[in-house]
């Protein structure tokens, strides 16, 4: 009955789907605890059938007993086996559950006058209350409920008192069952408008967000990408000037590389405001060019080596990778510059793994990055803290390495 109350929602959630399984464990439990209440009744009516008059036989009125017992057997027997889930089944199978039960009761009762049980066709009238949808329900039941009142007045023993009885043992059950399906449904609602409050405050949430890494990026874009644009602008008249005054091959060669450098700032401040705004960022992909730009314009003698089947990552997972090594290259070409240095990207089994090594260099001084502010290293750990990855640096033998990873 609950599972009536969710499916309803628009948009299903992972946190939506958990609701309304909650709701449809509800009603498996529903249907467990009726099963051995089920049973008792099964019991109880085959033993008060068997012990009155007419008794089951296989001609005229006890042929007649006997269809109705079997009838009534059947129908508690099915659902008291789980062959016939009440609660889960489809509204026409479980509306005509308690309509067969109720009137192989009527039949079963007026064949055997003096038969006192009455359960199977009250336990009809709360099933039908309880589980139908109301306007179901309060047909069958109320049919089942007048069959009742009329057949205990029109058996010999039947009184009015009797027949009165019987109606308001049937009221309190359909009340009774009408309570508890209210009591289930509002359950059901609170967990689901629940599920969905917390599904609209994590929309709100990442609105928020998605409007302040806008805001960011604009403001990035305005001072960083126009700075870099002036910056690009002043080299290249340092450039001419220097062709043509003609100066020296070094100083030269000083400025193109100076000029270079601008140019892939400019390249990088321009993604970084790309991925602010959510656009896809091919950064593992980059790793060639990050090499070949730190071997050129650093110094650094460095070589890169991919290992493995290379595989998609997610744009956080390769962003938090890129920048990592990027800061690992930086801190080689800053404290050990002429070193010998190895990137190494691994794609195993269970993990991706960046490792930035060098062998110290021989103008490497006594100071390493962990000396230092140690900012790039903490951002570092931080970004692939993000994406449920760790960075471990130190020294190594004859160096310094950096290794990352991050689940695969």
């Amino acid at each position: 009955m609950e599972d009536e109350a969710v499916t309803s929602a628009t948009s299903v959630t992972p946190r939506v789907a958990a609701a309304i399984a909650t709701s449809r464990k509800r009603a498996e439990r529903t249907n467990a605890r009726l099963r051995p209440a089920l049973w008792i009744m099964l019991v109880i009516t085959l033993f008060s059938s068997l012990h009155e008059t007419p008794r089951p036989g296989l001609s005229g009125t006890r042929l007649g007993v006997s269809v109705a017992l079997a009838g009534v057997c059947l129908m508690l027997g099915l659902n008291a086996a789980d062959l016939w889930p009440l609660p889960l089944s489809r509204p026409t199978l479980r509306a005509a559950f308690p309509a067969l039960t109720g009137v192989f009761g009527l039949v079963l009762m007026a064949l055997q006058p003096s038969n006192p049980a009455t359960l199977p066709t009250s336990a009809s009238v709360f099933i039908a209350f309880l589980l139908l949808p109301p306007l179901t329900g309060a047909v069958i039941g109320g049919a089942l409920t007048v069959g009742q009142v009329i057949t205990v007045l029109s058996s010999p023993g039947g009184t009015p008192a009797l027949a009165a009885s019987e109606f308001v043992f049937c009221a309190v059950l359909a009340v009774t069952a009408f309570s508890m399906r209210q009591a289930g449904e509002n359950q059901s609602r609170a967990e689901l408008l629940l599920a969905q409050l917390e599904d609209a405050r994590e929309a709100e949430a990442r609105a928020v967000a998605v409007a302040e890494r806008t805001r960011i990026a604009r403001e990035l874009h305005d001072v960083l990408a126009q700075s870099l644009s002036g910056l690009a602008i002043q080299l290249e008249a340092a450039r001419a000037m220097a062709r043509r005054e003609e100066v020296g091959g070094q100083l030269q060669a000083v400025l193109d590389r100076a000029s270079g450098l601008v140019k892939d700032g400019l390249d990088d401040a321009r993604r970084a405001v790309g991925a602010l705004r959510g656009s896809p960022v091919p950064v593992l992909d980059r790793l060639p060019e990050l090499v070949e730009r730190f071997r050129a314009d650093h110094q650094v003698n460095v070589v890169l080596s991919v290992r493995g089947a290379p595989r998609d990552v997610s744009a956080e997972v390769g962003l938090a990778l890129y920048r990592g090594a990027q800061e690992a290259l930086t801190n080689v070409s800053r404290y050990a510059r002429g070193s010998q240095c190895t990137v190494t990207l691994l794609y195993g089994p269970a993990a991706v793994v960046l490792t930035v090594a060098d062998d110290g260099g021989a103008t490497a001084g006594d100071a390493r990055p962990g000396r230092g502010s140690g900012m790039g290293l903490i951002g570092m750990r931080e970004r692939l803290a993000q994406v449920g990855g760790r960075a471990v640096t130190g020294p190594s033998d004859d160096g310094w390495t950096v290794r990352m990873e991050v689940p695969a």
